[in-house]
């Protein structure tokens, strides 16, 4: 399953990434892949079979649960010192 990461994406195979919770970043425009936001739920299937198709093996993704660590960081940080609107 080999994941390489890229700060807050990494690099999947496209098999596991069909599996996975993620949303890829790359697509095959006119021929060349390139880079692009999140798509939706509905297109997924066609990006991945266009990356196929141009013969890519591996895409780079980003998670679906992106905002995990700052929660953890915003629930810890509360549960310490409290809500700091309450100081003012």
């Amino acid at each position: 399953m080999g994941k390489k990461r890229r700060g807050l994406s990494c690099v999947m195979d496209i098999g596991s990434a069909e599996k996975a919770f993620v949303w890829p970043l790359e697509d095959v425009k006119e021929g060349k892949k390139v880079r692009t936001g999140t798509c939706s739920d509905e297109d997924m299937p066609e990006v991945y079979a266009r990356l196929r198709d141009h013969g890519e093996a591996e895409v780079e993704v980003s998670y679906m649960i992106p905002f995990i660590a700052p929660l953890t960081v915003a629930t810890v940080f509360t549960l310490v010192v409290g809500n700091p609107l309450f100081l003012i």
